[in-house]
């Protein structure tokens, strides 16, 4: 069941190096609700009570957290893009004189440079912090593990990418937007479809649930789907935390629902019942394309956006001698390329949220009408709130902008407002 944490934006492609796994594994994320109990005095201290200042706290410091990582990276584009572009790009020049080796040259040491320089950060955020909570279970060298496949792969898979749209940019200037676009879209698709059979074993072991109770309880379920038991995995998320969560991974044959280990061991057959359904509203409603559908629009917009303004961009900056050409497809220009890319995103973000959110409050109405059992989701996302150390109600401010899920307090109120219709009869 996916998170109600918010969103990091990211910058493209640079940030998003950072971020890629991240990106990769958008659904396997924790989510839930805070326990709903009755109002106690607020002069009197209570579980609940101090579970969720804990929870504030830590939403707290992962927003601070955040926007310095969103502030770091922009502060990296903008470094790069009056001062150190140029010095780079002449010394890869010096290196090499094939336009394709210098554009791998320059693309590798701008991505490696950024993920060096937000190392400590990442640290901080991925490591000191989440044991500081008590909810991480990996030890240093593991975690220093993990990043340094995340950057392998982020290179692996971002590379080909920029090859490719400076290809554009040499030889179709008038329309590179628009295959850069389409570019950018098939690898989304290729990311998909990727991610739960190649990528996530890379991190995690994934095999089929064998427990009978509960594949008798999801197979109820898969009645009148075109789900298939064999397309249901456990994953063993408790070697790196003590969170739990659920995810929809894939396209096409590699479509699956993906429950992890903690979730499993933690909760009632019950319990995993309604987080799957949940997970099974994202396969029946057709998110993940719709999800595919709605990103390319702002693909084609961002490029396009990119277009209308990398060009005036780069003319002023070789005025200035701060770039080496005035010429779009320098490989120079991909700081500017990033930065302008990345405010359009941030611009765009609440929008894409809020799109999120539906998708999100579509999944919930599917599971609890599926299931009706509107106790067991409740109780299920109860116990991901107090192992997630997930915040209640956010500000309507932080939702609007951050969250790519409905907040805690209003998944919990949707649950009891339709349990209470179905106790009255609809009325």
């Amino acid at each position: 069941m996916s998170k109600s944490s918010p969103r990091r934006a990211s910058c493209w492609p640079q940030l998003a190096t950072v971020n890629l796994m991240g990106s990769m594994k958008r659904r396997i994320e924790d989510s839930g609700l805070a326990h709903f109990t009755e109002e106690a005095p607020a002069s009197v201290p209570t579980s609940e009570e101090e579970a969720a200042a804990r929870a504030r706290l830590y939403a707290r410091q992962r927003y601070v957290l955040a926007l310095c990582s969103l502030l770091l990276g922009l502060a990296y584009l903008l470094a790069m893009v009056f001062f150190g572009s140029k010095v780079l790009r002449t010394a890869v020049a010096n290196v090499a004189n094939n336009i394709w080796v210098q554009v791998l040259l320059y693309s590798s040491a701008f991505l490696v440079l950024y993920n060096l320089i937000a190392l400590p950060l990442s640290f901080y955020s991925g490591y000191v912090t989440e044991h500081r909570f008590g909810l991480s279970r990996q030890n240093l060298a593991s975690w220093l593990s993990d990043w340094f496949k995340k950057m392998a792969l982020s290179l692996l898979l971002l590379l080909p990418i920029v090859e490719v749209i400076y290809f554009f940019l040499r030889h179709f200037p008038n329309y590179w937007w628009l295959f850069g676009s389409i570019t950018w879209i098939l690898f989304a698709v290729i990311l998909a479809r990727l991610t739960p059979t190649v990528l996530l074993p890379l991190f995690y072991k994934i095999e089929p649930i064998e427990a009978p109770e509960v594949r008798s309880k999801l197979s109820e379920l898969m009645k009148d789907t075109q789900m298939e038991m064999k397309g249901i995995y456990r994953f063993n998320l408790s070697r790196e935390t003590r969170k739990a969560t659920a995810a929809l991974a894939g396209w096409g044959r590699t479509r699956r629902v993906l429950l992890a280990d903690t979730l499993l061991d933690a909760f009632t057959p019950e319990e995993i019942q309604v987080v799957f359904a949940h997970e099974l509203g994202h396969y029946v409603r057709g998110h993940i394309p719709r999800l595919l559908i709605w990103s390319s629009v702002f693909s084609v917009l961002g490029f396009f956006f990119c277009k209308l303004v990398l060009l005036q961009t780069t003319e002023v900056l070789y005025r200035a001698e701060m770039l080496t050409s005035p010429s779009v497809s320098d490989i120079a220009t991909l700081p500017l390329f990033c930065l302008i890319f990345s405010l359009f995103g941030l611009v765009v973000l609440p929008l894409q949220n809020a799109y999120s959110r539906k998708l999100e409050t579509e999944a919930d109405l599917y599971a609890l009408h599926k299931t009706g059992a509107h106790r067991a989701f409740i109780s299920a996302l109860s116990k991901l709130t107090a192992r997630n150390l997930l915040e209640r109600a956010p500000s309507r401010l932080v939702e609007l902008i951050f969250y790519s899920h409905p907040p805690v307090e209003k998944r919990i109120r949707l649950a009891y407002r339709l349990l209470k219709q179905q106790q009255t009869g609809g009325r």
